[in-house]
């Protein structure tokens, strides 16, 4: 059995959906770092920082885990930046629950400043500059990178 940290910004509707699924129907001791279900936007441009704290102090409480899975709605360059004391040489997996880039805009909404899809495309790249690159798997819903 593994410890994982799962980071979820987003804690609602079909995010907190997958994630409670997981928890119950794994073998693996889950460990949730997350914020509510709100503001979306934010969450994914800033809430790396506020979650590489709260991952921080899980770190600090319960040693480092096994692995880490970071949802796609998390800045993961930034999030592996702020943790990285507490991350260490983990292996840290993104899973993308929906794509950003092809998510319409609601009828009356309008596109400002980066698109969320572009953040998105950040992720293998963050991963890459820790080094995680060296085994790559590629699947329909998650990219994982592991050092190697």
């Amino acid at each position: 059995m593994a410890r994982v940290v799962l980071v979820e910004p987003y804690y609602g509707g079909s995010h907190r959906a997958w994630v409670d699924a997981w928890v119950r129907h794994t073998r693996h001791e889950i460990t949730l770092v997350t914020h509510p279900d709100a503001f979306w936007r934010w969450r994914m441009r800033g809430g790396a920082v506020t979650l590489a704290a709260a991952f921080d102090d899980v770190v600090a409480a319960q040693g480092r885990p096994d692995a880490v899975v970071v949802s796609g709605l998390v800045d993961v360059a930034a999030f592996a930046g702020h943790a990285r004391r507490s991350l260490g040489s983990r292996p840290l997996a993104t899973y993308f629950h929906e794509s950003q880039m092809l998510y319409p805009l609601a009828p009356n909404q309008r596109a400002r400043g980066i698109r969320p899809g572009v953040v998105q495309l950040d992720v293998p790249s963050g991963c890459v500059a820790r080094g995680h690159a060296s085994v790559a798997e590629v699947t329909t819903h998650a990219v994982t990178y592991r050092s190697g």
